[in-house]
């Protein structure tokens, strides 16, 4: 988010400007297709053009808004504002990317959090006993609890196959405040 934006959230939430019984609240967007300032015309163009697209960095999410999602964000923002909160649409896709690289992280790799991340490697490197799936889907779901706040675990599978040392997960939550479902599957296999 640019300075500007950032400043003007600070004036609308600071406390003088909310002293009296006008309720005020921000609400941030993404990139709003269609809008005036959508960055897609520009990316359009480029392509065309055959030339690269011009991002911030290439691991940044983008976060893209439909202009009914946007409408319906003010209108959320309405109805439910007490006064001095930032709305922002949850994003499904940052999210995902965020459950999908706390599950991929191995205990010990932050060493700030020893047993942050769901430890699913480590299953190809070790002998596998009985409990191996029950005990991996276990560690997924107590990650996402702990570590993801905007992930309401749904479901999760895991099955583990010793004979091709490999492990399929499928994750299936809820992004809070949001009637939004994700899938997310993924499946690792140790070269022989």
């Amino acid at each position: 988010m640019g300075m500007t934006k950032a400043l003007q959230e600070k004036l609308i939430l600071s406390d003088e400007i909310t002293k009296d019984k006008t309720t005020f609240c921000c609400v941030r967007y993404g990139n709003v297709l269609g809008s005036r300032g959508s960055v897609i015309p520009l990316w359009d163009k480029r392509l065309e053009q055959n030339k690269p697209l011009p991002i911030t960095h290439p691991d940044m999410t983008r976060f893209v808004l439909t202009l009914t999602q946007a409408i319906d964000l003010v209108f959320y923002s309405l109805k439910n504002s007490k006064g001095g909160e930032i709305f922002v649409k949850k994003e499904a896709a940052a999210v995902k990317q965020a459950v999908k690289n706390l599950i991929l992280t191995d205990y010990f790799e932050k060493p700030f959090e020893p047993f942050y991340g769901g430890n699913i490697r480590a299953l190809l490197f070790e002998l596998a006993d009985d409990d191996v799936e029950e005990e991996t889907r276990e560690n997924i779901i107590r990650a996402i609890n702990a570590y993801e706040p905007r992930a309401i675990v749904r479901e999760v599978s895991v099955s583990y196959q010793e004979e091709r040392n490999s492990i399929s997960i499928y994750i299936e939550f809820q992004v809070i405040n949001t009637e939004e479902v994700v899938t997310f599957t993924t499946s690792l296999s140790r070269l022989r």
